[in-house]
């Protein structure tokens, strides 16, 4: 979602329409492939933490859980350390520039089960999904961040259609 957003920005459309002449900037890090513990980058891309510093951020939009609800339910608890770990590393990052970064974590969207027969089913993966939409909003409510459930309205969404 994140890495589809430099083609869609809805996010951004939506802040900067309520924030005119606030002299507001985005940059999307999202990497389609990415979880907390995983980013493959080719060589000589620049690091994570290289790349936060030279962005500077004082908001940081956080958009993980999709590709590791691969794992399952069972994952969901091991996801949750991991992205309390990121959190807090970006906020130290950040911290160390003198910026008291507030972080933003939205949770994966649902899985639309569109009916076709060259797709999955998606009721499992849905099932995964839900575990870790609620494990990121434990991690929101364990370090002070911002929650955003793009879960349960995709999930209305979809099966309204």
């Amino acid at each position: 979602l994140a890495d589809r957003m430099q083609h869609s920005p809805w996010v951004e459309a939506a802040l900067q329409s309520q924030l005119k002449g606030l002299n507001v900037r985005f940059r999307d890090m999202g990497v389609s492939g990415d979880t907390v513990k995983n980013r493959p980058r080719s060589k000589g891309f620049s690091s994570e933490e290289d790349y936060l510093r030279h962005v500077a951020p004082s908001v940081i939009f956080m958009m993980f859980g999709y590709n590791e609800s691969f794992a399952g339910p069972g994952g969901a608890s091991e996801y949750e350390k991991q992205l309390v770990d990121l959190v807090e590393q970006y906020r130290s990052l950040r911290k160390k520039e003198g910026v008291d970064a507030r972080v933003v974590l939205f949770s994966p969207i649902a899985y639309e089960i569109t009916g076709d027969p060259h797709l999955p089913d998606g009721t499992k993966h849905n099932l995964n999904l839900a575990a870790f939409a609620e494990a990121t909003k434990r991690v929101a409510e364990a370090t002070g961040a911002t929650f955003v459930d793009l879960y349960t309205p995709t999930s209305k969404l979809f099966a309204s259609r």
